[in-house]
């Protein structure tokens, strides 16, 4: 928002970073990331996907090792009516649900 706030003050409008987020948000807009970075337009960059697809098929699976690291990560949220409260209990207890080696 600053940016397009310094854009605006360039082309002589005078406004301010809350009166743009305003209007931006009246409008249904907002900006979000590019959704393919610009160095996957590299050749080289661009070959590596194509070529482990190629390869993925000569792969023992027998040989491949998963790793969860999903295990200190907790829901960040939830969906709740209006006026209600998320009642959740954090828990750090699912290695004995995954078991140890």
């Amino acid at each position: 928002m600053r940016k397009l706030t310094m854009e605006l003050a360039a082309r002589g409008i005078k406004t301010d970073v809350r009166a743009v987020w305003t209007f931006v948000h009246a409008e249904g807009l907002s900006f979000k990331k590019k959704i393919q970075p610009a160095e996957q337009d590299r050749p080289d960059v661009a070959r590596k996907p194509l070529r482990w697809k190629a390869h993925q098929g000569r792969i023992d699976t027998s040989r491949l090792v998963f790793v969860d690291e999903t295990l200190d990560q907790d829901q960040q949220g939830a969906a709740v009516a209006v006026g209600g409260r998320l009642a959740s209990v954090s828990s750090h207890l699912r290695l004995s649900a995954i078991g140890r080696p």
